[in-house]
C-alpha cells in the first residue's frame, strides 16, 4: 500500500492560481490550451507539485529573479 509520502502531492486550481497570482480562469485556459500539465480527478482538476515548481522556475527565468 502506497503512503502518503510516496504518492504526488497535488494543487487545487485556486490554490495555483492564488500562489500565483492569477485568475482561475487563466489556470483553466492554460490547461485547456495544454500549456499547464493537470490531472482530473473526477469533475476537478488538479496540478502536480512538480508542475508548480516547474512552473516557479520558468517564471523565475522569465524575470530574471533569482531564486
Amino acid at each position: 500500500m502506497a503512503r502518503a509520502e510516496d504518492s504526488p502531492t497535488y494543487l487545487t486550481v485556486r490554490e495555483f492560481a492564488v500562489r500565483y497570482r492569477l485568475s482561475t480562469m487563466t489556470v483553466y485556459r492554460a490547461i485547456a490550451n495544454g500549456h499547464l500539465p493537470a490531472t482530473r480527478i473526477g469533475r476537478s482538476w488538479r496540478i502536480a507539485q512538480a508542475v508548480a515548481d516547474a512552473y516557479d522556475e520558468q517564471a523565475g527565468a522569465v524575470t530574471g529573479s533569482a531564486a
